[in-house]
């Protein structure tokens, strides 16, 4: 429908989400049922479809959580060698949930130059936020450097050519309808606006991060 009746609107797709297990060893996830019914392969025949019905243009993307955790970045690194290669994908997205007592810039660093060993391959972060139970001014501050830190490694690896990182999109346009409170059962404040629309100090820290893209 999207094709065919508005060409070009949809520039990227992420056609398999959520595929690697969260086991220690790494791995696929075995209880899905697209691998229960279709079989391992599954996900190269998720992506062949794809590149047959999807725009000439559109980029085609494998998505997932977790993925600074070794293992599971480890799988992702496997799985999309392979696809990439074979000409199916153009890039992972890095489903990026993270939390302020969790959050280790080593390891985004790490996930992005080892996802990075793929050369052409275009990084993505999705979903970002960054749960965060402090809404005091010092509390604010440690997010606003925490998002600082994630962006400026971001800025680094892309402008020293070292990764492609293409986009950012966060997961949710202020901390009023933010999915963490819910999920977490405790008011989250993650991300670059407040319930009413107010940018945060993170909202600042980010743009002078960016402000060092060359």
């Amino acid at each position: 429908f999207c094709n065919e009746n508005h060409p070009g609107l949809v520039y990227a797709w992420d056609v398999v989400n959520e595929a690697m297990s969260d086991d220690q060893d790494g791995g696929l996830r075995t209880d899905s049922p697209w691998y229960k019914t279709v079989g391992e392969d599954y996900i190269e025949k998720a992506f062949e479809f794809a590149r047959d019905y999807a725009d000439k243009d559109t980029k085609l993307f494998i998505n997932d959580y977790g993925l600074l955790s070794p293992a599971k970045r480890d799988t992702m690194y496997d799985v999309a060698t392979e696809l990439y290669a074979k000409g199916l994908i153009d890039g992972i997205g890095m489903q990026s949930h993270y939390t302020m007592d969790d959050f280790k810039k080593d390891d985004l660093e790490q996930a992005l130059f080892k996802f990075a060993q793929i050369d052409g391959i275009e990084l993505q972060l999705t979903e970002l936020d960054l749960h965060n139970t402090d809404d005091s001014d010092e509390g604010l501050k440690k997010q606003a450097d925490t998002y600082r830190s994630i962006f400026d490694v971001l800025v680094d690896l892309d402008g020293k050519d070292l990764a492609n990182v293409t986009n950012v999109t966060f997961w949710g346009l202020n901390d009023e309808c933010t999915w963490l409170t819910g999920f977490r059962k405790e008011t989250s404040y993650p991300l670059l606006f407040d319930a009413g629309n107010q940018p945060k100090p993170c909202y600042y820290s980010i743009l002078e991060a960016a402000a060092n893209i060359e």
